[in-house]
This record gives C-alpha cells, sequence and structure tokens, in this order.
C-alpha cells in the first residue's frame, strides 16, 4: 500500500510536464499540417543596398557623361632653332569630345614673356585654339622652357599643363644690327651693314626690300671676308632736316631664319 502511493505521488509530479510535451507536440503537428495544405511558403528577395560610394560614383559618372571633355592634340610643341629676338608663335589645338560646352576659363603663363589669346567657349565635337606667342630677347645660346596651365570647365581633367620650348641660337652675325644715319643736308651720309651666316646655319639673300623707302636707298653686294657674307650700303636720300625710321627686310632662302629685319633710324639737320 505504501509503495503504490509512492508511486501515485511521482505520476502527479511528472503530470505537469507530460501535459507540457503533449501541447508543444501538437501545436507543432498542426502548424506542419496547414504549412503542407499551403504549399511551400514563397521566398522574398530585397535588392542589394547600395553604399554611398557607390551612389556618389553613379552620379558622377552621370555628370561626366553630360560634361565637357578637352582632349589637346600636342600639349609638348618643341620650335625649331631661332634667332635671338624672335616671336615664336604656336597655336595650341583643344577639342571638345563631350555634350557640353567647353568653357576655358583661365590661361596662365609663368613669363612675362610670354602672351596668350584664346577661344574662351568651344561647342561639342569641335575645337578651339590658344595661341602662344614667346619673345626670345636675350636668350642667345640657350634651350628655354615655357609652361602655360589652362582652366576649363571639364570635371575629369579641370586644369591642363601645356608647354613650348626649343633652341634660341645665333644664326647669323649683323654687325651693326642698326643704322643710325646722322648729320646734315650738304654731307653724303651712308652705312655698311655686314651680314655673315654662322656656318652650320649657311644661307642666299634672295632680295632686299625697303619698308617705306622715302629717305633711304640700299645697295647689296656680295664680300668675301668672310666667306658667303654680304654687304648692304644703305644711303640717306632726304634732303631737308627731319628725323625719320625705316625698316630693310632681307629675303633669305632658309627655312629657320627666311626674313631678316635691320632697324633705320635717320636725323638729318641743316
Amino acid at each position: 500500500m505504501k509503495q503504490a502511493l509512492q508511486i501515485l505521488e511521482s505520476l502527479r509530479t511528472l503530470l505537469p510536464y507530460f501535459l507540457c510535451y503533449t501541447l508543444i507536440s501538437t501545436f507543432i503537428l498542426i502548424h506542419n499540417y496547414k504549412t503542407s495544405e499551403a504549399g511551400e511558403a514563397e521566398e522574398i528577395k530585397f535588392p542589394p543596398i547600395k553604399s554611398e560610394s557607390e551612389n556618389i560614383k553613379n552620379i558622377t559618372k552621370n555628370q561626366n557623361i553630360n560634361a565637357p571633355k578637352a582632349e589637346f592634340e600636342n600639349a609638348d610643341f618643341i620650335f625649331k632653332p631661332v634667332e635671338d629676338g624672335t616671336k615664336v608663335t604656336h597655336d595650341f589645338i583643344v577639342h571638345n569630345t563631350g555634350n557640353q560646352t567647353l568653357l576655358i576659363k583661365k590661361v596662365k603663363t609663368d613669363c612675362g614673356c610670354t602672351t596668350v589669346a584664346y577661344d574662351s567657349a568651344v561647342l561639342p565635337s569641335q575645337k578651339g585654339i590658344i595661341r602662344i606667342n614667346v619673345d626670345t630677347t636675350d636668350y642667345s645660346n640657350k634651350f628655354i622652357s615655357r609652361f602655360i596651365t589652362v582652366t576649363t570647365n571639364d570635371p575629369q581633367a579641370p586644369t591642363k599643363k601645356l608647354k613650348i620650348s626649343g633652341s634660341v641660337e645665333t644664326l647669323v652675325n649683323i654687325f651693326p644690327k642698326r643704322v643710325m644715319l646722322l648729320g646734315n643736308v650738304s654731307q653724303d651720309i651712308e652705312m655698311v651693314v655686314k651680314i655673315a651666316p654662322i656656318a652650320k646655319y649657311p644661307f642666299i639673300i634672295k632680295s632686299v626690300k625697303i619698308n617705306d623707302g622715302t629717305n633711304i636707298n640700299v645697295n647689296l653686294k656680295e664680300s668675301n671676308l668672310p666667306i658667303g657674307s654680304w654687304d648692304i650700303i644703305v644711303k640717306n636720300t632726304r634732303q631737308k632736316d627731319g628725323r625719320y625710321f625705316d625698316k630693310i627686310l632681307l629675303n633669305t632662302d632658309s627655312n629657320i631664319i627666311p626674313e631678316i629685319t635691320i632697324n633705320v633710324y635717320g636725323n638729318i639737320t641743316d
């Protein structure tokens, strides 16, 4: 009897656990039954979330598609040897390969001896010019380089460096370099100018012109000292007092120095 009572007491203790297990099992069976009736649940996929950097890249890409684009034909130009004092001019060509108008905002040079002129706006599929002028005065027997910074509204390359360089050499000896005709109207006033090409750059004088010719005449003759040189005799023809300025233009067969200019100054008194 005592043993039977102990068994009943044990069963009463386990009863709550048994009931809990039964309820859980029943709930699982009902849930599985409903799921099998409804079919397999559809998997829902959400689009991947783009990072902020990817969004910025896409915005920038779209902006660049609808933007100007500057492309230069040749950003580094080397000119042929020139005589000291020559004004070297070169046109840099810029193409707008974008879809919007290219604006050239600023062109800055690194030297006062360099000047620029340029097209301020270039339409899509068109080209513009940036013209550079370099004064080589006082740079004899030197290799010079000049840098130009171009600022545009191209979002991918807002600035561009251009370079122009070359040798400044003594191509011809001229003595004197300037003709001074001074005296009174009763005198025969003339001066002889010696033109002697450098052996490295020989040339022949093909013709002589006077820019004005009102007050002077010119006679050209070959000279033997040095060999291959010329003498230019410049004579005053003015018969009254006064001052004047003129130029003598020598045309040569040289590709490097096709023309030589000699300045003439006259001051005639009574």
